[in-house]
């Protein structure tokens, strides 16, 4: 009997014992699992960090193998533009070879003034050819002999002719009278004198300023011609006339002496 109830009393006590160890096992269970959650979560997080950092290093690979290559493409770009510029110059070079070489071109292979005692009979010229000095005429025509030094064949449109009496000529040129002319010049031909209506009248203060005051009798305008390409151009001039030497010399500002293009 005795045994029994110490049998029972062991029995007891070895429930209570596991019943008290049971929490704690379960405890460490669960501080054990976790502790593998939390290492599992690290392992993940790192991981996900390594990823980043390793996507991080290969785009900024990448951004930097681009760079190198628009580096190279700018490097390329500006060799064939610049290539390109050359070309276009040596073009242009060429072009402006075949225009000077092929292109009419004309000069003033003479000029002077033609005296007139009346002008009751324009087409009669009374007076001296040419007027070489003084006395400075009343009436009088400026006429051009055109020379053809380019090799196309120079085609002469119009004539335009302006006289200005003073010390200088104003800045910007100013055209009215036109005359329509049908001129055609070999290579190397020399043509008609040209000449445009009306004849011009000086006054006789006009005449005794010209004469020694330092005032000049200036000519000025221009020439219309057919260019290489048929393109109608304009050949401005201006020149004084000495009284006393008789001569014409180139004067005046810029504006009155060009060659350039027009479109009429």
């Amino acid at each position: 009997m005795r045994r029994f109830a110490w049998l029972f009393l062991m029995v007891a006590f070895s429930q209570n014992v596991l019943a008290i160890n049971k929490p704690k096992t379960q405890q460490s269970i669960n501080e054990s699992s976790n502790k593998t959650t939390s290492t599992e979560n690290n392992i993940s997080v790192n991981s996900v960090e390594e990823r980043i950092a390793d996507y991080t290093g290969l785009l900024a690979i990448f951004t930097f193998v681009l760079a190198g290559v628009e580096i190279i493409q700018i490097c390329f770009l500006t060799r064939a533009d610049k290539t390109s510029r050359i070309a276009a110059e040596a073009t242009s070079k060429q072009v402006d070879a075949f225009i000077a070489t092929e292109a009419p071109a004309i000069r003033f292979a003479n000029v002077k003034f033609v005296e007139y005692l009346e002008i009751t009979d324009p087409e009669r010229q009374n007076g001296r050819d040419p007027v070489l000095n003084r006395p400075v005429p009343k009436f009088l025509r400026f006429l051009i002999q055109p020379e053809n030094i380019g090799k196309g064949t120079l085609r002469i449109l119009r004539l335009c002719v302006q006289y200005y009496v003073g010390k200088t000529l104003p800045d910007t040129p100013f055209y009215s009278d036109v005359a329509g002319i049908n001129v055609a010049l070999k290579e190397g031909d020399v043509g008609p004198w040209l000449m445009q209506e009306p004849i011009f009248q000086l006054e006789n203060e006009q005449r005794y300023q010209i004469d020694g005051s330092g005032t000049y009798l200036w000519i000025y305008g221009f020439v219309s011609y057919l260019g290489l390409f048929k393109e109608i151009r304009n050949l401005g001039f201006s020149m004084r006339w000495e009284p006393v030497s008789g001569g014409f010399f180139p004067g005046g500002p810029p504006e009155y002496t060009y060659d350039q293009k027009t479109q009429k």
